[in-house]
Order: structure tokens, then C-alpha cells, then sequence
């Protein structure tokens, strides 16, 4: 079973994560600091939580759903995680960046 790891779990990340679920795949995120919306959606699409962001890198896959303005920051978080814990999954980057 391929483990997906998801960054931003908000109401678009849970939507994705739990159509994840349902084509077969495993979806874990780290809900520490979010809000209880963030929570509650999270729990409604079952994903399952992990402690750390760090443990999120574990997935075979890790896709970043964020905001376009935390969007390099949080690549550079996943960046210096990997790097501490020698993960080295597939990071993909599904941040919508306006033309202008």
C-alpha cells in the first residue's frame, strides 16, 4: 500500500487526502498547531495523524498543499527535516501560484 504524506491538511489537503484513501492509499498528517477546523477535517476524511512533521517524511510520497505565500518556506522545512532524518521521499508540490 503506497503511504502518502500530507503537509496542509485544511480543507483542500483532507479533500485530496481522503480521495487518496479512497483509491487504495494510506494518507497520514501531522496535525500539531492546527486549528480545531483543520482538526475536524482531518478526522472527517480519516486521515490518520503522526506526532511530527517529521514523521510525515516517512510516507513514500509527500505532497505540500499550503498556501502560495508559505509555499518555499514550508519546501525548505521539508528540506531541512529530510536532511535531519535521512528521508528522502518524493516531495510534490501542489501550490497554485497566480501568473501575476
Amino acid at each position: 500500500m503506497t503511504v502518502i504524506g500530507l503537509v496542509g491538511s485544511g480543507a483542500m489537503g483532507s479533500a485530496l487526502g481522503a480521495s487518496w484513501r479512497a483509491g487504495g492509499a494510506e494518507v497520514v498528517t501531522c496535525v500539531e498547531g492546527r486549528s480545531t477546523r483543520t482538526r475536524e477535517a482531518v478526522a472527517r476524511a480519516g486521515l490518520r495523524t503522526v506526532a511530527s512533521p517529521t514523521d510525515v517524511l516517512r510516507a513514500d510520497i509527500v505532497v505540500s498543499v499550503v498556501p502560495p505565500g508559505a509555499a518555499v518556506h514550508v519546501a525548505s522545512d521539508l528540506a531541512g527535516w529530510a536532511t535531519e532524518s535521512g528521508a528522502r521521499p518524493l516531495v510534490v508540490d501542489l501550490n497554485a501560484v497566480a501568473p501575476t
